[in-house]
């Protein structure tokens, strides 16, 4: 409902505060006129204009008139809210990733889900690292993960734009998508998190995250290191990835030389002595 200023607030207050002597009234305005387009979570969306008459009932045609804008005003901001370019990440991000057996989803305010890839939908499916819960809401098996995600999807979080942390053994990567001014206070944050399967700690306790990480493995490295800590070989991993045999090996060959290995038996001797 549209309201005048003096519903608000006291004429004979205003005069007295800075924003009328150093705002309103050097730029002509006397008085104002507004109304809450929307209004969740402790945060209001306001719509106020200025007028330079001080009659309140002069004002009330022009506060009545926001009142029949309202609903439609309210229908424009969620419209705008509701396309975000959560579909634009999710449509090229979730081919990508897939591809390389890596699941994205895509969080927005409130934590809800947005977009689910095909592999993401795997790691949920599986039920030892997430779940979407009756309010399509992304929830994790622990509270880590969970706070992490909390966290970043507050609208006040400063802390750093990525985030891992390992859940069963999918390793999990928070990403906080970045925006400009007007698109973060319609929309709200979004979070990117990725699900890396067989990355996490296993074996005996080897976290394989970490080793990627000293090594500066990548994704696919990551993965093919996995499968042989697995047991399995290039055939196996090449069928569970959709690659080729070739494809494999290449990846094979990076990884024994970012470990400085000459081969699979070399590599798992590292890995032994780590564990020991």
């Amino acid at each position: 409902m549209g309201v005048v200023a003096e519903q608000m607030y006291r004429r004979d207050k205003l005069v007295k505060t800075e924003f009328y002597n150093d705002f309103l009234k050097k730029v002509g305005g006397e008085s104002a006129v507004g109304v809450t387009i929307v209004r969740e979570e402790g945060r209001s969306f306001l719509l106020s204009t200025l007028t330079s008459s001080t009659d309140p009932e002069a004002n009330r045609p022009a506060a009545e008139v926001l009142t029949k804008l309202a609903p439609h005003l309210r229908r424009a901001f969620r419209h705008f809210r509701g396309t975000t370019g959560a579909k634009s990440i999710s449509d090229i991000g979730a081919t990508l990733f897939d591809a390389v057996n890596i699941g994205m989803a895509v969080i927005g305010d409130r934590g809800l889900v947005k977009s689910v890839s095909t592999e993401a939908m795997r790691v949920v499916d599986a039920g030892k690292c997430a779940r979407i819960n009756m309010l399509g809401k992304l929830k994790f098996c622990t509270e880590e993960a969970d706070d992490i995600l909390t966290q970043m999807l507050d609208r006040s979080y400063e802390g750093p734009r990525s985030v891992s942390c390992v859940v069963d053994t999918v390793k999990l990567t928070f990403i906080q998508v970045m925006k400009d001014r007007l698109s973060f206070y319609f929309e709200g944050p979004t979070i990117v998190v990725l699900m890396e399967r067989g990355a996490g700690r296993q074996n005996g306790g080897f976290d394989i995250v970490h080793f990627s990480n000293v090594h500066k493995l990548t994704a696919a490295e990551t993965r093919a290191f996995a499968g042989i800590m697995a047991g399995k070989n290039v055939d196996e991993i090449a069928r569970e990835a959709d690659l080729s045999r070739e494809t494999i090996r290449s990846q094979l060959k990076g990884l024994y030389a970012k470990t400085g290995t000459g081969g699979q038996i070399d590599l798992l001797r590292m890995v032994g002595k780590i564990i020991h």
